[in-house]
This record gives C-alpha cells, structure tokens and sequence, in this order.
C-alpha cells in the first residue's frame, strides 16, 4: 500500500515516524526476505506479533525455523526481564549471574535460582540439591494438588521406570499410601490408621533401629490428651474379611493403661485382651509393681506377685506367706501338679484329697521290665553313714547323709555328681525300699534265731 499522505506531525525532526495517530485502526506490518509479518501491529487488538500474522496475546513471537526465538545480549551480570506495576511501582526480575538464572522479587531479594548444573533452589541461594526449598522462621511446604477423585504426591524411580516407589494420596478413597519396587506395603487409613500390606496380605512389619550403641527400637502407641484417666495406648489384633472389613470377633488388644480410682486398678497397668467371640475380654495383666495376673485382674490372695486363675483353680506364687500356693475349690481329680514326659506319660504327681497331699512317683508294673528281688539290703542299709552337720548358709544344726557316699552305696535316690557343676542332693523318701528290704531280712534273722531257741 503507497503512503498518500503524510503530516509533518508524523515525522519529527530527528526521523521519528507516528502511525495511526488518529486511531484509524490502521495495522502497521514490516516484511522481511522471506517473511510476510516479521513485524506486524494489530491495532484494532491492541496486539504485536513478530513473525505471527494473528498474535493471540499482547506480544507474540512465533518460532518455525527450529533456531533461537528469542534472545537478550547484555553485560554479565544482568537482569534481561524486569516486570513492573506501574500503579504501585512493584518489580519482579529474571537475570543471568555466573550461568545461573536468578529470579528476584520487589526488595532485591533473590527467590529462586536455576544452577547452571540443573539444580533448582527456593528460598535459598544455595544449590546444591536437584531441587531445595527452604524458608527461614517458618514452614517449607510443597504442595501436590489434585482434582477429588485423583492421586496426589510424589514417585521415585530410574530412567527406565520412574515410579518404582511413591508417597501418594488418593482422594476420592481419602487414604494415604506407600510404594516400594511397584508394590504398594503400607497405607494409612481416613480414621489414621497405619496397615503394612503386600500385594493385599498383611505382612508383619520390622523395625530395625540404627542410633548410638545402646539404644533400642521403639514403637510408640500413645492416645491423645483428654481421653480420661483410664485411658492409654492400644495395640489391637485381628483379620481382615475379604471386603476388606475388620472383623471384631477374632481381634486380640494389648493396652497400657493409666489410673482408675474407680475399679481400684493398678496405674500404669497393662492389659492383654482376646475374643470371646462377641467381645474382647482380659485374661492378663501387667501391673505398674511388675506383678503379672493370668486369668484374674488381682491376686487371687490379694498380695502375690504371680497368680493364675484357671476357671476355678489357681497357682499363687511368690507371696508374703509362702514362695509358691497351689489352690483347688474341687478335689474330684486330686492333683495339685502333674509331671509327664515327652510322651505325655505321667512320671509323678502331687495329689490331695482335700486335707491332706500325698507326694507320687510313678510307680505302675506297666512301666516295668526285669523284675527281681532286692538283695542285700540289711547289708547295704549298715553301710549308710548318718551323720551331723551345721549347714553353711543359714549356720543351722541338722542331721542327714552326705550325697556322694549315699551315691556309692544306693544310688537310687541320689542325684549329680560329686564336684559336678551342680551341688548333689538326696531324696530321703527314694531310700524306702532299701530301708523295708533291710527291715524284711533282719525280720527274717529274728524269725530265724527266735526258732532256734524254741528249739532247744
């Protein structure tokens, strides 16, 4: 198109050119060798494009040729973008300083930096992550956002296969989970709930602790303030159906609890639980004076240290009166213990018929072979040296054997050995049948001499 007209308002002295001073709507286009709109001013839009015939925002530079769009060529160190607001003078800035780019915000300070490595850094200068946010006084947060029914978070992985691990949330289920070589093994639940899983079986989980010498691994289970007095962490036990719901009757718990001056427990008591079916029931407790109930909540004498609580009979051990109570409320069977073998074969008993206990050694000709008659037992019961001694520990008088040479001579009722790593004892009540043989012949020799006097 020719110029028709041109007004010496347009061209100044110094050669500047004014277009469409008039508001005609006149679009304003340079062309280049090759290029049609290598320059061109949408007027009606108020739009400038370089090499776009139809800029779609304020400034367009359209690239085609595969080179350089755009580039700045200053001095080094230099801020090549710098963003203004006019109406509050506000700035931000975009530079190159030692090949890094550096962002920058109203007050000078540097906000960003993109090292010339590829490292990013927010908040610090320092680049010595692929990627570092840091703030100084307050919280470094990195948020991951996504629509209400998708995932959000993070992956991990290699060149091949970037999500190998990942820390993701689900939305629409309100969960979050965990990954490790493509497997999803721990998940914690809307309510907090924690559950390791593999593959959709619960697997159990291992803590190993790595700290200073002498420290111990630790799992905490606490529950929050303002839940009561008499409550504590709970670690609860049990399956999962396959619709994925907890089912109450076969869950186990293990609590630690705090005082209740109401039911008269123990503080700091722990409490073992199991099913019944229907509920969770205790069946042991650890109190906070280290004595342990199975079966019962209490001693069964009210100051033991060990109780156990079997229906309706009970083992007492360790109380002020006695190291060891065994207690029945039915003598029908009569045993207060019962010894057996690998074989489940009786070997001893300890029986009572409700007033009085009766000490067993397995004694039925079911359980013998080789049987013959004593002999020598007269003989052998001489040969036995009672003596008299005081007793090391305690300096009481008492009178007795000495194991090993009971053990030359009826070695029955003696057991170890002399200077073995265990002391000797003997089994008084084992030397019964020797005492009724040596009583059997000396019978004998009475009988024997009295029919020799009447015979003369």
């Amino acid at each position: 198109m020719a110029i028709t007209k041109v007004s010496a308002s347009l061209v100044d002295l110094d050669g500047g050119v004014v277009i469409n001073e008039s508001s005609a709507d006149a679009d304003f286009r340079v062309e280049s060798n090759d290029k049609t709109h290598m320059l061109f001013v949408d007027s009606g839009n108020n739009k400038v494009g370089i090499n776009s015939s139809s800029p779609q925002t304020t400034f367009v530079v359209q690239h085609t040729d595969g080179g350089i769009g755009i580039e700045f060529s200053m001095g080094d160190p230099v801020s090549f973008i710098q963003c203004y607001n006019r109406t509050s003078n506000d700035y931000a800035s975009l530079s190159i300083d030692a090949e890094d780019i550096r962002f920058r915000t109203n007050d000078g300070s540097e906000r960003m930096r993109i090292a010339s490595t590829g490292n990013v850094s927010i908040g610090t200068t320092t680049v010595d992550r692929e990627l570092k946010v840091q703030k100084s006084g307050d919280s470094a947060v990195i948020a991951a956002v996504s629509g209400t029914s998708n995932l959000a978070g993070m992956v991990m992985g290699d060149t091949s296969d970037d999500d190998r691990g990942a820390v993701l949330y689900n939305n629409s289920g309100d969960y979050l989970y965990f990954q490790a070589n493509a497997v999803q093994y721990g998940q914690f639940n809307s309510t907090g709930e924690f559950h390791v899983t593999s593959g959709g079986n619960a697997i159990a989980p291992t803590i190993k602790h790595g700290g200073a010498t002498g420290d111990v691994a630790k799992i905490r289970v606490i529950n929050r303030s303002g839940q009561g007095a008499d409550k504590g962490g709970v670690l609860e036990l049990g399956a999962i159906t396959d619709d994925g719901v907890s089912r109450s009757d076969v869950f186990a718990s293990i609590a630690g609890l705090k005082d209740n001056a109401t039911s008269g427990n123990k503080a700091g008591y722990m409490q073992f639980m199991t099913s019944n079916g229907s509920s969770l029931a205790e069946k042991m407790r650890l109190d906070s004076n280290g004595k342990l109930f199975l079966g019962t909540t209490s001693g069964v004498r009210g100051a033991e240290d060990f109780s156990i609580d079997a229906s309706s009979d009970a083992i007492v051990a360790r109380t002020a009166g006695a190291g060891l109570i065994v207690r029945k409320t039915s003598f029908s069977n009569g045993f207060l213990c019962l010894f057996e073998n690998d074989s489940a074969t009786a070997v001893g008993s300890i029986t009572s018929g409700g007033s009085s206990t009766v000490y067993n050694t397995s004694s039925d000709y079911r359980l013998k072979e080789n049987i013959e008659t004593m002999q020598n037992g007269l003989e052998r019961l001489n040969k036995l040296n009672p003596v008299k001694f005081t007793w090391k520990e305690t300096g009481e008088e008492a009178e007795g054997f000495i194991a090993h040479e009971v053990d030359e001579i009826f070695s029955d009722c003696v057991y170890g050995e002399k200077d073995g790593d265990e002391m000797q004892g003997v089994d008084y009540g084992r030397i019964t049948p020797l005492l009724v043989k040596a009583v059997q012949e000396l019978t004998a020799e009475v009988e024997e001499l009295k029919t020799k006097l009447e015979s003369k």
